[in-house]
C-alpha cells in the first residue's frame, strides 16, 4: 500500500506488533492490526506499550497472521510495477 513507509511493512514481516500514530490511512488499511496512539501523549504511548506487552500468545499470533495476510494482499512489488507503467505512459504521451 503506497501510504506506508517500508518500516511498517518490514515490522509486519518480522512479526512485530505495531504501535502507530492514529492516522486515518493506517486505521483504514490495518484496521485493528495495530495499536494507535496520540504521539504527543506520553500516556497514550504508555498504554499502547502495556497492551502490546500483555497480549497473550494467541492474540499475538492472530494479529500477526492478519497483518501478514494484509502484506500479501497489498503486493507492493506489483503495485510499484503498475505505477511505473502508468507514469511511463504519461511521459510517452507528453
Amino acid at each position: 500500500n503506497d501510504q506506508f513507509g517500508k518500516s511498517i511493512s518490514e515490522a509486519i514481516i518480522l512479526n512485530n506488533q505495531l504501535i502507530l500514530s492514529d492516522l486515518p490511512q493506517y486505521r483504514h488499511a490495518l484496521k485493528d492490526g495495530a495499536f494507535y496512539i496520540n504521539p504527543e501523549s506520553p500516556n497514550s504511548i504508555f498504554q499502547a506499550m502495556l497492551k502490546t506487552i500483555n497480549l497473550t500468545n494467541e492474540e499475538k499470533n492472530d494479529r500477526t497472521s492478519r497483518l501478514n495476510r494484509w502484506v500479501e494482499e497489498a503486493d507492493f512489488e506489483s503495485n510499484a510495477r503498475k505505477r511505473i507503467a502508468f507514469y511511463s505512459n504519461l511521459v510517452k504521451k507528453a
